[in-house]
């Protein structure tokens, strides 16, 4: 009787520890593919939108700053190039036409574009990408100086 007594609970460890090891590998996948696309595009707008306050008030060191640019000379350095393109800061808030998820490839950061149209404060229209992507200090991008007209390769449009 002992010897059953046994090999039930035996029985009933094993299956325990099956269900709780494919109920873990579930979850461990289910976060890995929540992980590849980690920015929303609710989030993106978001991102957008403090970037598009920073730059249509010319207020560019906050623009480029941490919490909105993903890379202070990065952004500098469009800066410099819009100026001598001639570029002018943004007009109204620049509406986004879609978005897609980016998947990250040779050191690359997942994240998301939105394809957004606008015109800048002397009227020349755009089209450009704004590419959201997660840091340590939170959601930024990786594409400030959104204005210019800049199109993503990868994205496919």
């Amino acid at each position: 009787m002992s010897r059953l007594i046994s090999l039930v609970l035996l029985a009933a460890v094993v299956i325990g520890i099956g269900i709780y090891s494919v109920s873990y590998i579930a979850r461990l996948e289910e976060a890995r593919e929540t992980a590849r696309f980690d920015v929303s595009e609710a989030e993106s707008i978001e991102v957008l939108r403090r970037a598009y306050a920073a730059a249509s008030t010319g207020d560019l060191r906050l623009l480029c700053g941490s919490s909105i640019a993903a890379d202070e000379n990065m952004c500098r350095g469009f800066i410099a190039d819009a100026n001598r393109r001639g570029m002018r800061l943004p007009g109204p808030m620049p509406k986004w036409t879609g978005s897609e998820e980016i998947v990250s490839r040779s050191g690359m950061r997942n994240g998301r574009v939105l394809h957004l149209e606008g015109e800048t404060s002397d009227g020349r229209p755009y089209r450009t990408d704004f590419l959201v992507v997660r840091s340590r200090s939170g959601l930024v991008t990786m594409t400030p100086v959104f204005w210019t007209g800049n199109r993503l390769a990868s994205s496919g449009r």
